[in-house]
């Protein structure tokens, strides 16, 4: 289950662990020494890109299986009501004086009707554009699952250097090597494994979802 998210994190992982290899052949040759330091700031990129393909590829994995299972909005945990019921209330918000009413009973139907919940795979409960601590507390939160969004070995301040580290790289606020001569190959080394460690973390938690059909009341 969920093997397209969990081949293409493990792709994109596997170029930042041959990178990482590469930097440990080539540390200590002074000749590339700037060379090895931009190099150490471009594994950042390639780990947050792995973590937010894992986290918006599952997202949108799992809303296509729930389609298929062909549920109502009444038998959902209660927060799935913000995915299903999303058009609804864009529409809410966006209606006129003259439709409120309207559109209020649309959404108290719609939750009682006897049809399939409306499921859009698209949709990403996000609450800003950067996968952080946040983020995945929100995904946690909406999609009702177990335990923490962080396994034990991953610490909030991990995912901060993460974010900042590929924003400041990607936006141009510093340079790759202004980034990557903080770190030594071990430490980045170290890092894969937890950035690697948290994207199964992600995928096997809905996958235990999925199975046990906990998104039911």
């Amino acid at each position: 289950m969920f093997e397209a998210t969990r081949n293409g994190a493990t792709d994109r992982l596997s170029q930042a662990f041959a990178l990482i290899n590469t930097i440990k052949m080539i540390e200590d040759k002074s000749e590339v020494a700037e060379a090895v330091k931009t190099q150490k700031g471009l594994v950042f990129i390639l780990l947050y890109a792995a973590l937010e393909y894992t986290a918006t590829s599952i997202v949108s994995e799992f809303l296509t299986l729930l389609k298929t299972e062909v549920v109502k909005n009444h038998e959902l945990k209660m927060f799935y009501l913000a995915v299903t019921l999303d058009a609804n209330f864009k529409s809410l918000i966006a209606c006129s004086d003259k439709t409120f009413w309207n559109k209020k009973t649309s959404i108290i139907e719609a939750f009682h009707s006897q049809d399939a919940a409306k499921i859009d795979d698209s949709i990403f409960p996000a609450t800003g554009t950067n996968i952080a601590f946040d983020q995945l507390e929100h995904i946690w939160k909406i999609f009702h699952l177990a335990g923490s969004p962080l396994p034990a070995e991953v610490a909030v301040f991990h995912l901060i250097e993460l974010r900042e580290h590929r924003n400041a790289i990607a936006h141009g606020r510093e340079t790759a090597a202004s980034v990557g001569r903080r770190f030594s190959s071990e430490t980045l080394t170290a890092r894969y494994n937890l950035i690697a460690l948290l994207c199964e973390h992600i995928v096997s938690t809905f996958e235990d979802t999925a199975h046990t059909k906990a998104y039911l009341k």
